[in-house]
């Protein structure tokens, strides 16, 4: 093989690399997306963190859950925390009981997102270029409608700290 063809060759694999790096920065698929297959009807029930006056926890109906599966379908972990504090903000925690028989514990607090007993960095949800927090969102909006006083009593203490 002649000089000019291999140097015509690498330059043509190092465009290739260039090519391929450049696409994945601007495709942004850094990350994975634990619940990007989340199916609603995989889903059996969905209960929140905080409990009702009679002491049950808040179960959601189906279009709270359809509204959930939506957030959590577009939650993109960046990679797992290795600290467990969090720093500031509330966690919404809610409760998946799947049709598989499993349970899965997901809660989310400003850039953080916990499933299971891993805490991860994680980008939420991305509108109009920031980050925001549907999914704690949500679980307030939920405790403020439905839950007992002294859950409500307990975030203004959170709150204040």
């Amino acid at each position: 093989m002649t000089r000019s063809k291999k140097t015509t060759i690498i330059v043509c694999i190092c465009i290739v690399c260039i090519c391929t790096f450049i696409y994945g920065i601007v495709r942004g698929d850094r990350g994975t997306k634990p619940f990007a297959e989340l199916k609603t009807e995989n889903i059996v029930c969905v209960k929140t963190a905080f409990e009702q006056p009679d002491g049950s926890h808040y179960v959601l109906d189906d279009k709270e859950v359809g509204t959930l599966a939506d957030y959590l379908r577009k939650v993109r972990i960046n990679g797992e925390r290795s600290d467990p504090a969090i720093d500031g903000g509330f966690i919404g925690m809610f409760y998946l009981d799947m049709k598989d028989g499993s349970t899965v514990m997901v809660s989310a607090s400003w850039n953080y997102f916990t499933y299971g007993d891993d805490l991860f960095n994680a980008d939420l949800y991305e509108g109009d270029g920031e980050t925001i927090d549907p999914i704690s969102d949500m679980y307030f909006e939920l405790l403020d409608e439905h839950g007992s006083d002294e859950d409500k009593e307990f975030l203004m203490r959170w709150d204040s700290r």
